[in-house]
């Protein structure tokens, strides 16, 4: 079955997201509002009424968030912490980055720098999203970063596995690119728009407004 909202199979909501792998715990009622309803209950008895489809309901449904809208994310955290902390590596290290180079390639990167950025960055990102769920620049989009299985705030612990694995994975030569690359093609193309950082954390990118209310773990 190929990954959308479809009529819910056990019949307690108008439709329920299929990622193209299963049944989620994403549904929606008829007024198009999405709750959480995990699976592993008994379907409603035979003859119960079903709730009407949900009309008009977007393409991607309420979640995952949209592609646009995180890239605008990320760009406004790109200038609110990539920017500072890339002035500041460049001060601490005592390096001079030339844009102008002469035979049209990318100015080279000192690793020393990168990492800085890239350190500053985890370190940004684990404590907005194990505090709020989301940085700067998702509170600007209205985005909100919860886990698969539940659609909990992330722990700390979950920030930090998603931090790094996007500051480890984007910022090695090579790797990086490639990583680039597939994240790229699966903010599109992915049942929940994961990029490999959130596979590996377990989580997804969602429309803040259109979430149930998310829990914040103890």
């Amino acid at each position: 079955m190929a990954g959308g909202w479809h009529e819910d199979p056990l019949g307690r909501y108008a439709q329920r997201y299929h990622d193209g792998e299963g049944w989620t715990s994403f549904v929606s009622n008829a007024e198009g509002v999405t709750e959480d309803d995990p699976l592993g209950t008994q379907p409603s008895p035979p003859g119960t009424p079903k709730a009407p489809p949900v009309q008009d309901a977007p393409d991607d449904g309420a979640l995952p968030g949209s592609p646009w809208a995180r890239l605008g994310g990320a760009l406004i955290d790109g200038l609110v912490v990539g920017v500072p902390a890339l002035i500041v590596a460049l001060v601490v290290f005592d390096t001079d980055l030339d844009l102008a180079t002469t035979d049209g390639d990318l100015p080279d990167i000192p690793l020393s720098v990168l990492f800085f950025v890239s350190g500053v960055f985890a370190l940004y990102e684990t404590l907005m999203v194990g505090r709020f769920g989301r940085t700067v620049g998702k509170m600007a989009v209205g985005l909100t970063i919860v886990t698969r299985n539940d659609i909990a705030l992330p722990t700390y612990g979950v920030a930090a596995s998603r931090a790094l694995a996007y500051a480890v994975l984007y910022s090695i030569p090579i790797v990086g690119i490639i990583a680039l690359i597939a994240m790229a093609i699966m903010i599109f193309a992915d049942p929940l728009r994961q990029t490999p950082h959130d596979k590996i954390a377990g989580t997804v990118v969602a429309r803040t407004k259109t979430l149930p209310a998310p829990t914040t773990p103890g």
